[in-house]
């Protein structure tokens, strides 16, 4: 019984990861020091996707937030002509932005650091 759960935990962990990788791999990551030199060619249009509750409780001045959950209903705010540069806490909504982003034919990038990280280097500027 106990090689069986281990095997099912072991499984579920391998596709687990596998999904993710497969998710992801078409997704265009730029570093912080790439999403900046956007910036100073004033053409960054940063997005916050985390909740409102997380925006609150810090982000960059640079940024406006629009949740996940509301990006559909809130496209025509986007304006059409800058870089998307999309965040979130760990990466995972970022992605999911990405491709809604990038399916309406934006050009659009996952900043690739955490939400301390981004928040460290923009608070400075």
């Amino acid at each position: 019984m106990f090689e069986i759960i281990i095997f099912i935990l072991i499984s579920f962990l391998l596709l687990f990861y596998i999904l993710r990788w497969s998710t992801n791999r078409n997704v265009e990551c730029i570093s912080i020091a790439e999403s900046y030199q956007i910036f100073l060619d004033e053409d960054a249009f940063f997005i916050d996707v985390r909740t409102e509750e997380e925006y609150k409780n810090g982000s960059i001045k640079q940024s406006i937030n629009i949740p996940i959950e509301k990006i559909k209903d809130r496209i025509g705010e986007i304006p059409c002509d800058k870089t998307i540069i999309t965040f979130c806490h760990s990466g995972h909504r970022a992605y999911e932005a990405y491709n809604i982003f990038r399916n309406k034919g934006f050009e659009v990038y996952v900043l690739d650091a955490n939400i301390y990280d981004i928040i460290d280097f923009y608070s400075s500027i």
